[in-house]
């Protein structure tokens, strides 16, 4: 609910897929190391490329493609 009531479209499967491939410690966290040894590897596909812009939308609430601190402020206010 709270992914929908941001604006991504990701679906519910989709979004536990990527948590899943992501989580490769199985500790039902995203943890730092694991985060940026998905983003960095070469398998970066055209679902999470999608991903990222989803995300990238939800904070650039302007949509001037630039995340501006007021509004990275804001997100991360909603996220907390």
């Amino acid at each position: 609910a709270i992914i929908y009531g941001l604006g991504s479209k990701t679906s519910p499967d989709e979004l536990y897929c990527t948590l899943i491939e992501i989580d490769t410690d199985r500790d039902d966290f995203i943890d730092l190391k694991e985060f940026t040894e998905f983003h960095r590897e070469d398998r970066i596909q055209t679902a999470t490329r999608r991903s990222f812009h989803d995300a990238f939308d939800m904070y650039d609430k302007d949509k001037n493609d630039f995340i501006s601190v007021i509004e990275l402020h804001t997100m991360l206010l909603l996220v907390e």
